[in-house]
């Protein structure tokens, strides 16, 4: 894993996450690349505005979600979306 977080004048952010997986043969799971990148923008001390995409390296892939009655593999698309926070 390879993350940077750049906080940059005027408020802005830009942070990513470059992850690799190897191949899970047990759970027949191909290894795989995922980059994840966020921008964001403190308007103000109460305003925050953020984009951010996932798994931008494949339209999708395969891992696997841990959970209390064992291991279920689960497909995860590239994904795009933005959020506002407001703090009053």
């Amino acid at each position: 894993n390879l993350r940077s977080r750049l906080d940059l004048p005027g408020g802005w952010e830009f942070d990513t996450a470059f992850n690799y997986v190897d191949r899970l043969p047990d759970l027949d799971i191909d290894e795989y690349f995922r980059l994840d990148v966020r921008l964001g923008w403190h308007v103000s001390q109460h305003v925050e505005l953020n984009v951010t995409g996932q798994n931008l390296t494949e339209k999708r892939h395969q891992e696997f979600l841990g959970f209390a009655g064992g291991i279920q593999p689960a497909l995860v698309p590239r994904s795009v979306y933005g959020k506002v926070t407001l703090r009053y």
